[in-house]
């Protein structure tokens, strides 16, 4: 299939499939491949964000070097042995602390095969730590601050994360225009199925009271493998926003096995709070929460779709994303 379900890191170019319309969203536009041959660009609002789904051989396209913002022209930088990656979004110089150093930022125009690089001015943001996220600026556009993030950024505990966030002041709850309140996905095994309710979230409340209340807790990460991970019938997640980064929709997860689990900042952290914690949350969300239980999927046969053809001009690259979809799980 050429997409099932993946979203993509680069905000520069998303592809998702709707028919036989392949739409591609970028920087501030969009840009939709009908019966695979016809490109028509739409303008759109500076701001607008990516839908993209899960699943492999994810396709994207990429915008010529001269369409592109200057954070996505330069998508990365080396500073203090610590390689920071383009978060895809501005912010207001009022949000900066202190200038920390500087650096050289580098990108390539695939289009012309050719390598480019600026000095930027690197600056601490108000409340964050440096190891985890800074802005910059660029050398000539006075004005324009752009986030990078360590997207490798390992932090030990679960209090040493929430700190370097700022996550009490600065995580909220993912809303989508159609639901204007934050979402608990919980998906369970049921009459040989995987179901799913969706529970109404209005605040982080329930997040810091039931989730990140042991801030001692240890990140796990790199000791659990997948296959551990992954051994759960049961699970709730909540997508959530890091807005000061431009992080948008990203998931917060609780296993019936007990791990708190976050793709904040691209990779995952995750955290022990243990199987009967981890089914209190379960009954309070149940026993609290407005919810609305989803029909189980049809088992009706879909073709899979058309792998399009695009112009001789269009470059098509592969991408990987941060941006929230809930988990499907498949039972082995």
């Amino acid at each position: 299939a050429l997409l099932r379900h993946k979203c993509h890191l680069a905000r520069q170019f998303v592809t998702f499939e709707v028919g036989n319309v392949v739409f591609v969203e970028a920087d501030d536009a969009s840009f939709r491949f009908q019966d695979a041959v016809e490109a028509v660009q739409e303008e759109k609002p500076s701001g607008n964000k990516e839908e993209c789904f899960e699943g492999s051989d994810e396709i994207a396209i990429e915008l010529p070097w001269g369409e592109k913002a200057l954070y996505l022209k330069y998508p990365e930088f080396e500073y203090a042995d610590t390689i920071y990656g383009t978060a895809a979004t501005w912010i207001d110089e009022g949000k900066l602390g202190d200038a920390i150093g500087t650096s050289v930022a580098r990108g390539y125009d695939i289009y012309t095969d050719t390598s480019y690089e600026m000095n930027v001015t690197i600056y601490a943001i108000n409340g964050i730590n440096t190891a985890a996220a800074v802005a910059v600026s660029y050398d000539g556009f006075d004005g324009q601050y752009a986030v990078y993030t360590d997207h490798w950024y390992y932090p030990e505990t679960l209090g040493e994360f929430t700190d370097a966030l700022d996550l009490r002041e600065n995580l909220t709850l993912a809303i989508r225009d159609e639901v204007p309140t934050g979402t608990i996905y919980h998906t369970f095994w049921e009459y040989e199925s995987y179901m799913t309710t969706r529970y109404k979230l209005y605040d982080t409340a329930v997040i810091w009271s039931m989730l990140f209340s042991d801030t001692s807790l240890k990140n796990v990460a790199n000791e659990v493998t997948d296959e551990e991970m992954s051994n759960y019938k049961e699970s709730m997640s909540i997508g959530v926003n890091v807005d000061i980064l431009g992080i948008e929709n990203v998931s917060l997860s609780v296993t019936e096995n007990g791990y708190i689990s976050t793709n904040i900042l691209a990779t995952r952290k995750l955290f022990y709070i243990g199987e009967e914690k981890a089914q209190e949350f379960f009954d309070y969300v149940k026993a609290n929460f407005e919810g609305v239980r989803e029909e189980p999927p049809s088992t009706t046969a879909v073709t899979a779709p058309t792998e399009p053809e695009y112009p001789d001009d269009v470059i098509v690259t592969a991408v990987t994303s941060q941006t929230y979809v809930p988990e499907i799980m498949v039972e082995e």
